[in-house]
This record gives C-alpha cells, structure tokens and sequence, in this order.
C-alpha cells in the first residue's frame, strides 16, 4: 500500500513537472495577430512611401498621386473599421494586406510608365525646332 502510493505520488509530480515545461505554440493567435499587423503596417509605410516619392520625382501627376492617396485613406479607414470591432479576423487582415499590395503595385506601375508630370517642355527640347 505505502509502496503504491508512493508510485501514485511520483506519477502525479513526474506528470505535473511535464505540464509546467510545455511552451507556448509558436503559432498562437497572439503571434498571428501580431505579424499580421507588422506586414500591414510595412505595407502601408511602403504605399506612403512610393507615393511620396513619385510626388517629389513628378513621377506621378497630382491627379494619380490624389487617386492613390484616396486609396490609401480608404483602406486605412476599413482597417479601423475593423478593430474598432475588436481586432482583426485573418480574413480581413488578408484583405487588407491584398489591397494594399495591389495599391503598391499600381503606385509602382504608374511611377515607372514614362511619363512625367513636369516634362511640358519635352517637345521643344526634342521636337524638331530643338536648336538650343
């Protein structure tokens, strides 16, 4: 009897010191959450930071950097939308980071398309009157 639960004993300490070493999973919501929102943010630095510098470049026209702005201010709105419910579902964190990677995309494409804003005076510098 003495001998049995003492076993029993050993077992319950030998069980418990195994619950006390589990670590948390990697993978917990909290973490999710948390990288989630770094690659949003990331990803709204990078849009800012395209933007602002098609506009100092006149890469972009005020037109295009107007549009992307207003983009910009949309998807940021429907971020805090969304948290204002209680945080982000990773349903609409993907969401969020899809519309943000197509604004960058596009912020991209129209920054590198040729054309500039300030370049008005391309054709008396390379039309045929270009004597200067």
């Amino acid at each position: 009897m003495k001998k049995s639960l003492i076993l029993l004993a050993m077992m319950a300490l030998t069980v418990t010191g195994a619950f006390a070493q589990m670590k948390r999973s990697p993978y917990s919501s909290r973490d999710y959450e948390r990288r989630q929102s770094y690659q949003i943010n990331e990803l709204k630095r990078e849009a800012r930071d395209r933007i602002s510098y098609g506009v100092q470049s006149r890469a972009l026209t005020r037109r295009e950097a107007n549009r992307f702005m207003g983009e910009y201010e949309r998807i940021q709105q429907r971020e805090r939308q969304y948290r204002s419910r209680g945080g982000l579902s990773p349903r609409e964190s993907q969401e969020l980071v899809n519309s943000l990677e197509r604004l960058v995309v596009n912020v991209r494409r129209e920054t590198h398309d040729g054309r500039r804003s300030n370049d008005h005076l391309a054709n008396r510098r390379y039309g045929p009157r270009s004597g200067y």
